[in-house]
């Protein structure tokens, strides 16, 4: 008996140890579902205030005399009204209202341009040497002169004679007197002693300076009854057409120029007026051109004011007067 007590608490024993030994299985559970959470209200985000701009009404801005336009400037120095001597902008801002060319550009373009003075665009010869202008005939300066083609000529003859280094003449010169020629003294002294030297030019030979004028005569010349003036350049220059069309190409009233006390056309005083100054030019300071407003005051560095010039040959400006003030 005690031998099966003995075996069978060996087998008992073996039992447990093979229980403990077996591998266990995890607990299986139901799936769950995830929480529920409650929707949490919130407040809209608070907005400013919506603010009307109150409505301002339309303001029609007018002028009381709507036919003056007034310019301000800072400094308004003209440095002279003579179109053969300025050479700035500001001159040339006055002097482009006043006085009139053979031909314009036309509107912005660099290349083209238009007949102004001239009734239509020049002829030109086959060597490129001869330009033949065909003047308008129902044209007035401002002084009721009639424009002819003696005035454009001289206008031309007396920026060439009058010539000198502050001047734009040398734009010219090269084109009628020949390359390298950038002053009329050189056809006087062509070792280049007498630029600016009118008295140097005085007191040199009488033939040589008058030859010198007739030079420039001879390269620019009128026939009032055929209504034409006939350029003869030294050699063909391209730019000559844009050259002409600017400032000093400006066509003067000879009648008056004389009147005034410049040059009188003959090759016996030209170099009385050679190299001439803005300070002592008589034209520095007045004018009487063909353009769409006449020089009403001139007031240097304070006021200039232009006047519509009603007997313009084409339609008259819109307005009546324009002021350049200094402020």
């Amino acid at each position: 008996m005690r031998k099966l007590y003995v075996f069978l608490a060996v087998l008992l024993a073996a039992s447990l140890i093979l229980a403990a030994c077996a591998p266990t299985a995890a607990p299986t559970e139901a799936p769950t579902e995830p929480p529920v959470t409650e929707p949490v209200a919130t407040e809209p985000p608070a907005t400013e205030p919506v603010v009307e701009e109150p409505v301002v009404p339309a303001v029609e801005f007018k002028s009381k005399d709507p036919t003056t336009l007034t310019l301000a400037y800072s400094d308004l120095s003209v440095d002279t009204l003579d179109p053969a001597l300025a050479y700035d902008t500001m001159s040339g801002e006055i002097l482009q209202n006043i006085y009139e060319t053979l031909v314009f550009y036309n509107g912005e373009s660099l290349s083209e341009y238009v007949p102004q003075l001239a009734a239509e665009m020049p002829t030109i010869s086959a060597d490129g040497l001869v330009y033949t202008f065909k003047i308008r005939s129902d044209v007035k300066f401002h002084n009721g002169d009639v424009l002819t083609p003696t005035d454009v000529a001289f206008s031309l003859q007396r920026g060439l004679l009058q010539g000198g280094t502050s001047s734009p003449q040398l734009l010219l010169t090269e084109p009628f007197l020949g390359v390298g020629v950038d002053d009329v003294s050189l056809l006087v002294d062509p070792e280049g002693n007498l630029y600016d030297d009118r008295a140097g030019i005085i007191a040199a030979d009488p033939a040589v300076v008058k030859a010198a004028c007739e030079t420039v005569q001879a390269a620019i010349v009128p026939d009032d009854a055929a209504g034409t003036v006939t350029m003869t350049l030294k050699q063909p220059w391209g730019p000559f057409v844009s050259t002409i069309a600017n400032n000093w190409g400006s066509i003067m009233d000879k009648k008056w120029v004389v009147e005034n006390g410049g040059w009188d056309g003959t090759c016996d005083t030209w170099q009385n007026f050679y190299g001439m100054a803005s300070a002592d030019d008589p034209f520095s300071i007045i004018a009487n051109g063909t353009g769409p407003f006449k020089l009403d005051k001139f007031v240097n560095q304070d006021e200039i004011v232009l006047a519509r010039n009603d007997d313009y040959w084409r339609e008259p400006a819109k307005l009546a007067k324009v002021v350049f003030k200094q402020v």
